[in-house]
């Protein structure tokens, strides 16, 4: 079957955001460390540049966690329901999107689900190193913005503030991502290969409950997976998936 997946598109918007947010964040950097060493008579200039690109990186993240991102994510919970069910709901098609050859039911979508969370893991946990990275900078940019203070630049120093909360607040929230994808992977695992047998009603009911609570996970959490990292280990979690697939009783 030709893959097809309309709803990739519906993340270009909140991607090209993330690009922009990205910019501003080495913009932020760069001009708070550029002041440590430029003359004073510029740094009206490099205390608005500063301020600007704080706010708007906040304002960013708002917009796109509030519109497109959710938009893109409500779409793709619904085609999981589409093809675990084989139901119309979109008019967009997503075709091999998924890899199971489960027919339309709850084991179906408990597998749809399984796999992206067994993907998400993987890339999540891999994107922890970069996040702690950036909060620390973003921190030093933060005190570094406190000298500004003796000169009047409460505004900076908010906008700092805020800036660097962000961040924090970030990494905090995909190591809990993380962690908790981690755990549905298990919970996965443990009823469909650890125990294993046919499928019953009480394992439906348990099968259905691990869905909607990483989709519950995915929805509150808000992580963008970095498609860097998926797009480079794509090839061997596929393989690693496939594998797991074969132990699980269809």
């Amino acid at each position: 079957m030709n893959r097809c997946d309309d709803f990739s598109k519906m993340y270009e918007i909140s991607g090209l955001l993330n690009r922009i947010s990205t910019f501003l964040f080495g913009l932020n950097t760069v001009v708070a460390f550029a002041a440590l060493y430029l003359p004073d008579y510029i740094g009206g200039l490099l205390m608005e540049a500063q301020v600007f690109s704080a706010l708007a990186y906040v304002l960013i993240s708002v917009i796109d966690d509030v519109f497109f991102w959710f938009k893109a994510e409500s779409g793709r919970r619904k085609n999981c329901i589409e093809d675990a069910f084989a139901i119309e709901l979109l008019e967009s098609k997503n075709n091999g999107y998924y890899n199971n050859a489960a027919t339309p039911s709850i084991m179906r979508y408990a597998l749809n689900n399984y796999e992206s969370a067994y993907y998400s893991r993987s890339t999540s946990q891999k994107m922890l190193p970069k996040s702690v990275i950036k909060t620390v900078v973003a921190i030093m940019a933060f005190l570094i913005s406190w000298r500004a203070v003796k000169n009047g630049g409460i505004v900076l120093s908010v906008a700092q503030t805020l800036f660097s909360s962000v961040f924090l607040l970030d990494t905090i929230t995909l190591c809990i991502y993380a962690f908790r994808v981690s755990r549905i992977c298990d919970d996965f695992y443990t009823l469909l290969i650890s125990e294993g047998g046919p499928l019953t009603p009480p394992k439906e009911a348990l099968l259905l409950s691990y869905s909607v609570e990483y989709e519950a996970i995915k929805a509150f959490y808000k992580i963008r997976l970095d498609q860097k990292i998926f797009s480079k280990n794509r090839h061997n979690l596929s393989q690693c998936w496939d594998e797991l697939v074969a132990k699980i009783e269809i």
